[in-house]
């Protein structure tokens, strides 16, 4: 799967998951989970800010010990998974609204 196909799959653009694999969070995709980018890049860098634990539904205690377990590359990979399940929520909600048309 290449990057453009993996970004279309998420509903993200190729630029932004490009940044992000390389621990670089772009507006597109702050935008796409709700919060700002100082968040999500905060918690790139290790640093938990409410805005992004909100995201997540996790108390910012836990999201920084979770966040200091899984490193640099397991934040990009947590953010990564938060993305892509969002889109497929997303798709699911709009394919059962249609479903009664």
């Amino acid at each position: 799967m290449n990057l453009l196909t993996a970004a279309s799959s998420m509903g993200i653009t190729s630029y932004g998951l490009e940044k992000l694999v390389q621990g670089e969070v772009t507006y597109g995709l702050s935008s796409r989970l709700g919060t700002n980018i100082s968040a999500l890049q905060d918690f790139i860098n290790g640093q938990v800010k409410s805005g992004f634990s909100v995201v997540t539904g996790m108390p910012p205690s836990g999201l920084q010990e979770l966040r200091d377990t899984i490193g640099k590359e397991g934040a990009v990979g947590f953010i990564l998974g938060i993305i892509a399940c969002s889109n497929t929520a997303q798709k699911r909600a709009s394919s059962s609204s249609s479903v009664g048309l």
